[in-house]
Formats: structure tokens, C-alpha cells, sequence
């Protein structure tokens, strides 16, 4: 008659986990998922932090790109206003209604005739956060001409601008009254953001000398 050997029985009945292996396991388990989970919203924060801080950078660059475009291409011709009035080239934050910022004649390229240049009356202005550009299609324009407004930054809290001039004995002086007549030597623009941060440019116009 064959017995089963002992031996073999007991390392048989050793194979497998013990409740308390198991518990010491899934302990294990929920401490590196823990990690692992901290991490990876972490990362993710941080990873959304950055897009936003590009997309936001984006719209900065394509404001000031408009912005310096439409200053470089500032011309000093006045035009006539909706009632006949005569408007100067250039007017300023002071001089202006309805948020406005400034209001320019510029001279750009025309892309329908390759070579040429065309006269466009252009309008920058702040309302609730929103900053927007306005292009008319004429330059002396009657009382049912209509701006294209385009939106080009949101989340704007504050816009400061300074002007200034050249002066042959005192260099480049700040102007505190601009003068209907003559453009600008320099802008200076600070734009002061929701999330509190400040971003500020100076634009050197060349057709202000």
C-alpha cells in the first residue's frame, strides 16, 4: 500500500497567500496608487497652467503685432467725421468717446494691387474687458458709415498710454496734451490684465519724426 508522502502534502498546502499577505498587498497597492495619482494631477495642473499661460501669451503677441502694424502705418492726413466735422489724424485717450483708446489714419498695403498703399481710418477702444479694433472703409465718412469691429483681447482690466516727443535740446520728452497738427515720436502702452499681471511696450513711430 502507497502512502502519500507527508513531506510533499505540507509544501502543498503552503502554496497560495495568507490573508495577511494579501491585506499587506493591497496596502501596497493603495499607497503607490496614491503616489501615483498625486503625481499625475499635479502634472496635470501644471500642464494646464502652461497652455493657458500660452494661449494668453499668443493673444498678447497678436495685440501688440496689430497694434505696433497700425501704429508704424500712421500717416498724418485728418479726415471729416459722420456731421462734416474735421478730425485730426491722431486722437488720443482724451479726445475720445465710447472707450476708445485712439483713433489713426493709416496708410497700408494694398493686397488688391500688388505695389500700392490705401488710406484706412482705424480705432482701438476698452469696454468691460474686451478690447477691440474698429477699420472704417472710408476716410471722410457720413452719418450711416459703419466701423468693422474685430475682438482681439479679453481679460484686459486697465490700458495706460503715454506719448512723446523729440526735441532737438531735450531728447524725447513726454507729451501731455498732443498737439492736433503732428504725430507722436513714441507710444507707450501698459496693459494691466484680470489676473493681475502688466505687460508694457513701447512703439517707436517712425513717421512721428
Amino acid at each position: 500500500m502507497i502512502t502519500p508522502d507527508k513531506k510533499t502534502n505540507r509544501f502543498k498546502s503552503q502554496l497560495g497567500f495568507t490573508f495577511i499577505e494579501v491585506m499587506v498587498a493591497v496596502g501596497v497597492f493603495a499607497v503607490i496608487a496614491t503616489i501615483c495619482y498625486a503625481t499625475l494631477s499635479q502634472y496635470l495642473k501644471v500642464r494646464e497652467g502652461l497652455e493657458v499661460n500660452q494661449r494668453e501669451l499668443q493673444h498678447l503677441q497678436r495685440t501688440f503685432t496689430l497694434l505696433e502694424r497700425d501704429l508704424r502705418y500712421m500717416v498724418n492726413r485728418p479726415v471729416r467725421g459722420e456731421y462734416g466735422d474735421i478730425e485730426a489724424a491722431y486722437i488720443g485717450e482724451a479726445g475720445s468717446i465710447n472707450g476708445e483708446l485712439f483713433r489713426i489714419t493709416i496708410s497700408e498695403p494694398d493686397i488688391e494691387v500688388p505695389g500700392s498703399t490705401r488710406l484706412r481710418r482705424v480705432a482701438w477702444r476698452l469696454v468691460d474687458g474686451a478690447l477691440y479694433r474698429d477699420s472704417w472703409q472710408v476716410l471722410d465718412r457720413v452719418q450711416d458709415s459703419e466701423p468693422e469691429s474685430r475682438l482681439v483681447l479679453q481679460g484686459v482690466a486697465q490700458i495706460d498710454m503715454l506719448h512723446y516727443q523729440w526735441s532737438d535740446e531735450l531728447g524725447v520728452q513726454q507729451l501731455f496734451e498732443l498737439d492736433p497738427d503732428a504725430l507722436p515720436y513714441a507710444t507707450e502702452l501698459l496693459i494691466n490684465m484680470d489676473d493681475e499681471k502688466s505687460y508694457r511696450r513701447l512703439f517707436d513711430l517712425a513717421n512721428g519724426a
